[in-house]
């Protein structure tokens, strides 16, 4: 008997009916690894649970003479191989491209690379994942991104 589900047919060969439906298993994937990453919440309303629990349990991170410190705040994403000074601070949802050098604190929101790194633009999907309807931020002419920036702040430089 043929069966359709929207893509393709399928035959069922069983000779034993079937009891029970089988599920989407792509949707249940899909629902356990935004479960485990939590990235629609902010992180005060996350749960102690996935990524976020994991993340938890591991920081701080001190080095072996107690001199530095690395925290957890919120998610960014860092490409590979990215140096960072040891003091600097990553804002939420930060985006750094691959290979790239920080020697400066980084507000939220912001898309930096190269050595050493520059602002390239505004990480607007962070901003519609949080909510924020400023989603046509553009950085300064300068280039120039201070420390505690809100996207409203740079909307009225750009």
């Amino acid at each position: 008997m043929a069966k359709r589900n929207g893509f393709r047919k399928r035959f069922d060969f069983s000779k034993i009916p079937a009891t029970i439906q089988i599920p989407n298993l792509i949707e249940v994937q899909k629902r356990s690894y935004e479960r485990f990453l939590q990235m629609d919440r902010l992180p005060s309303e996350r749960d102690d649970g996935g990524l976020q629990s994991v993340f938890q349990s591991v920081f701080p991170i001190t080095d072996f003479r107690n001199v530095s410190q690395l925290e957890f705040v919120d998610y960014a994403i860092l490409g590979a191989y990215v140096g960072a000074h040891q003091f600097c601070k990553v804002g939420a949802h930060v985006m750094v491209g691959a290979g790239s050098l920080l020697f400066q604190d980084l507000p939220p929101y912001v898309m930096v690379g190269g050595n050493p790194a520059t602002p390239h633009g505004i990480n607007s999907e962070g901003l519609k994942r949080r909510g924020d309807s400023s989603v046509g931020l553009e950085v300064d002419a300068a280039g120039i991104v201070r420390d505690g920036d809100t996207p409203a702040d740079l909307e009225q430089r750009a």
